[in-house]
């Protein structure tokens, strides 16, 4: 959902392959499996968050409002 939300917001890529493979964004050298892309084709269809576009692993990230935390990730509006 987090990708999506940024495709749709102005100060992000506007492609889902232009927002992961972004400068100093998600994993360095990550290269993108079948089952990655199926998971977007599934939110794409039943999306439920619209407002998360910042996460990190450890604390809330210095940008954006913090949200909510899932295990070790930070998520932020």
């Amino acid at each position: 959902a987090m990708i999506l939300n940024r495709v749709d917001a102005d100060e992000f890529p506007d492609t889902v392959r232009d927002v992961i493979q972004q400068k100093n964004q998600f994993a360095k050298g990550y290269y993108y499996t079948d089952d990655d892309l199926k998971i977007v084709k599934e939110e794409m269809e039943c999306r439920m968050d619209y407002e998360i576009v910042f996460f990190r692993t450890g604390d809330y990230h210095k940008f954006g409002t913090p949200a909510y935390q899932h295990g070790a990730h930070f998520f932020s509006k």
